[in-house]
Formats: C-alpha cells, sequence, structure tokens
C-alpha cells in the first residue's frame, strides 16, 4: 500500500512539472509569434516610405521619424524573457548609409536578431 501512495506522488509530480513545462513553452512561442508579426509590420511601413521617399526614415531613440502614415503606432514588445533583457526585448530601428539601408534588431527567446534591409542575420 504505501509503495503504491508513492508511486501516485510521484506520478502526480511528473505531470505538474510536464504540464508546467508545456505552459513556459507555449508562453515563450506565442511572445515570440507576437514579436516577428510586429516586424512584419515594421519592415512593410519602412518598405512602403522608401518607396515613397527614396529613403530610409532617419532613427531616434531606436525608432523611425515620420513613419506614422505607414504604422498606426510603432509596437511595444511583449514582456522580456530569460533570455531577453528589457532594453534588447524592445525593437530597435538605426537609419544606415544616409537611408539607404536599415537594421532594426530585436530579441527573440532562442536568439538576438537584426533585420539589415529587409535581410535577417544573427
Amino acid at each position: 500500500m504505501r509503495i503504491e501512495f508513492w508511486i501516485l506522488i510521484v506520478i502526480a509530480v511528473i505531470v505538474v512539472l510536464v504540464t508546467s513545462l508545456a505552459f513556459f513553452s507555449a508562453q515563450t512561442e506565442a511572445r515570440d509569434q507576437i514579436k516577428m508579426i510586429d516586424v512584419s509590420r515594421i519592415q512593410k511601413a519602412l518598405k512602403i516610405y522608401f518607396d515613397e521617399n527614396g529613403f530610409y526614415p532617419y532613427s531616434n531613440n531606436g525608432q523611425p521619424i515620420g513613419i506614422n502614415n505607414y504604422l498606426d503606432f510603432w509596437p511595444k514588445p511583449p514582456s522580456a524573457d530569460s533570455n531577453c533583457s528589457s532594453t534588447q526585448s524592445d525593437y530597435n530601428y538605426v537609419q544606415k548609409n544616409n537611408g539607404g539601408d536599415f537594421t532594426l534588431t530585436f530579441c527573440l527567446a532562442k536568439a538576438r536578431l537584426q533585420i539589415i534591409n529587409s535581410q535577417s542575420t544573427q
């Protein structure tokens, strides 16, 4: 009777641990999906700006200046996870080469990514 009781306890603990891990993984995946949707919106707005103006917008404090007509608001990323500090978690835009290029840096759960003129690098 005692062995059966302890086996049930061990099984219950394992179930709780597996469930917790699955929940954490789902949260992380959801945060990354939201970030990728935000980045896609930013890229589209930057492309339209470039097509209409012939250069990418100037940057100030990590955000493009004058992009309001192309993007309703600058997205705020979901809260940082353990792999990204709150500063790294922000979307950081920088104009390069007198508007001929840009970088957009952000952090996902597994990597810190940088979009360079729509080219992704790690």
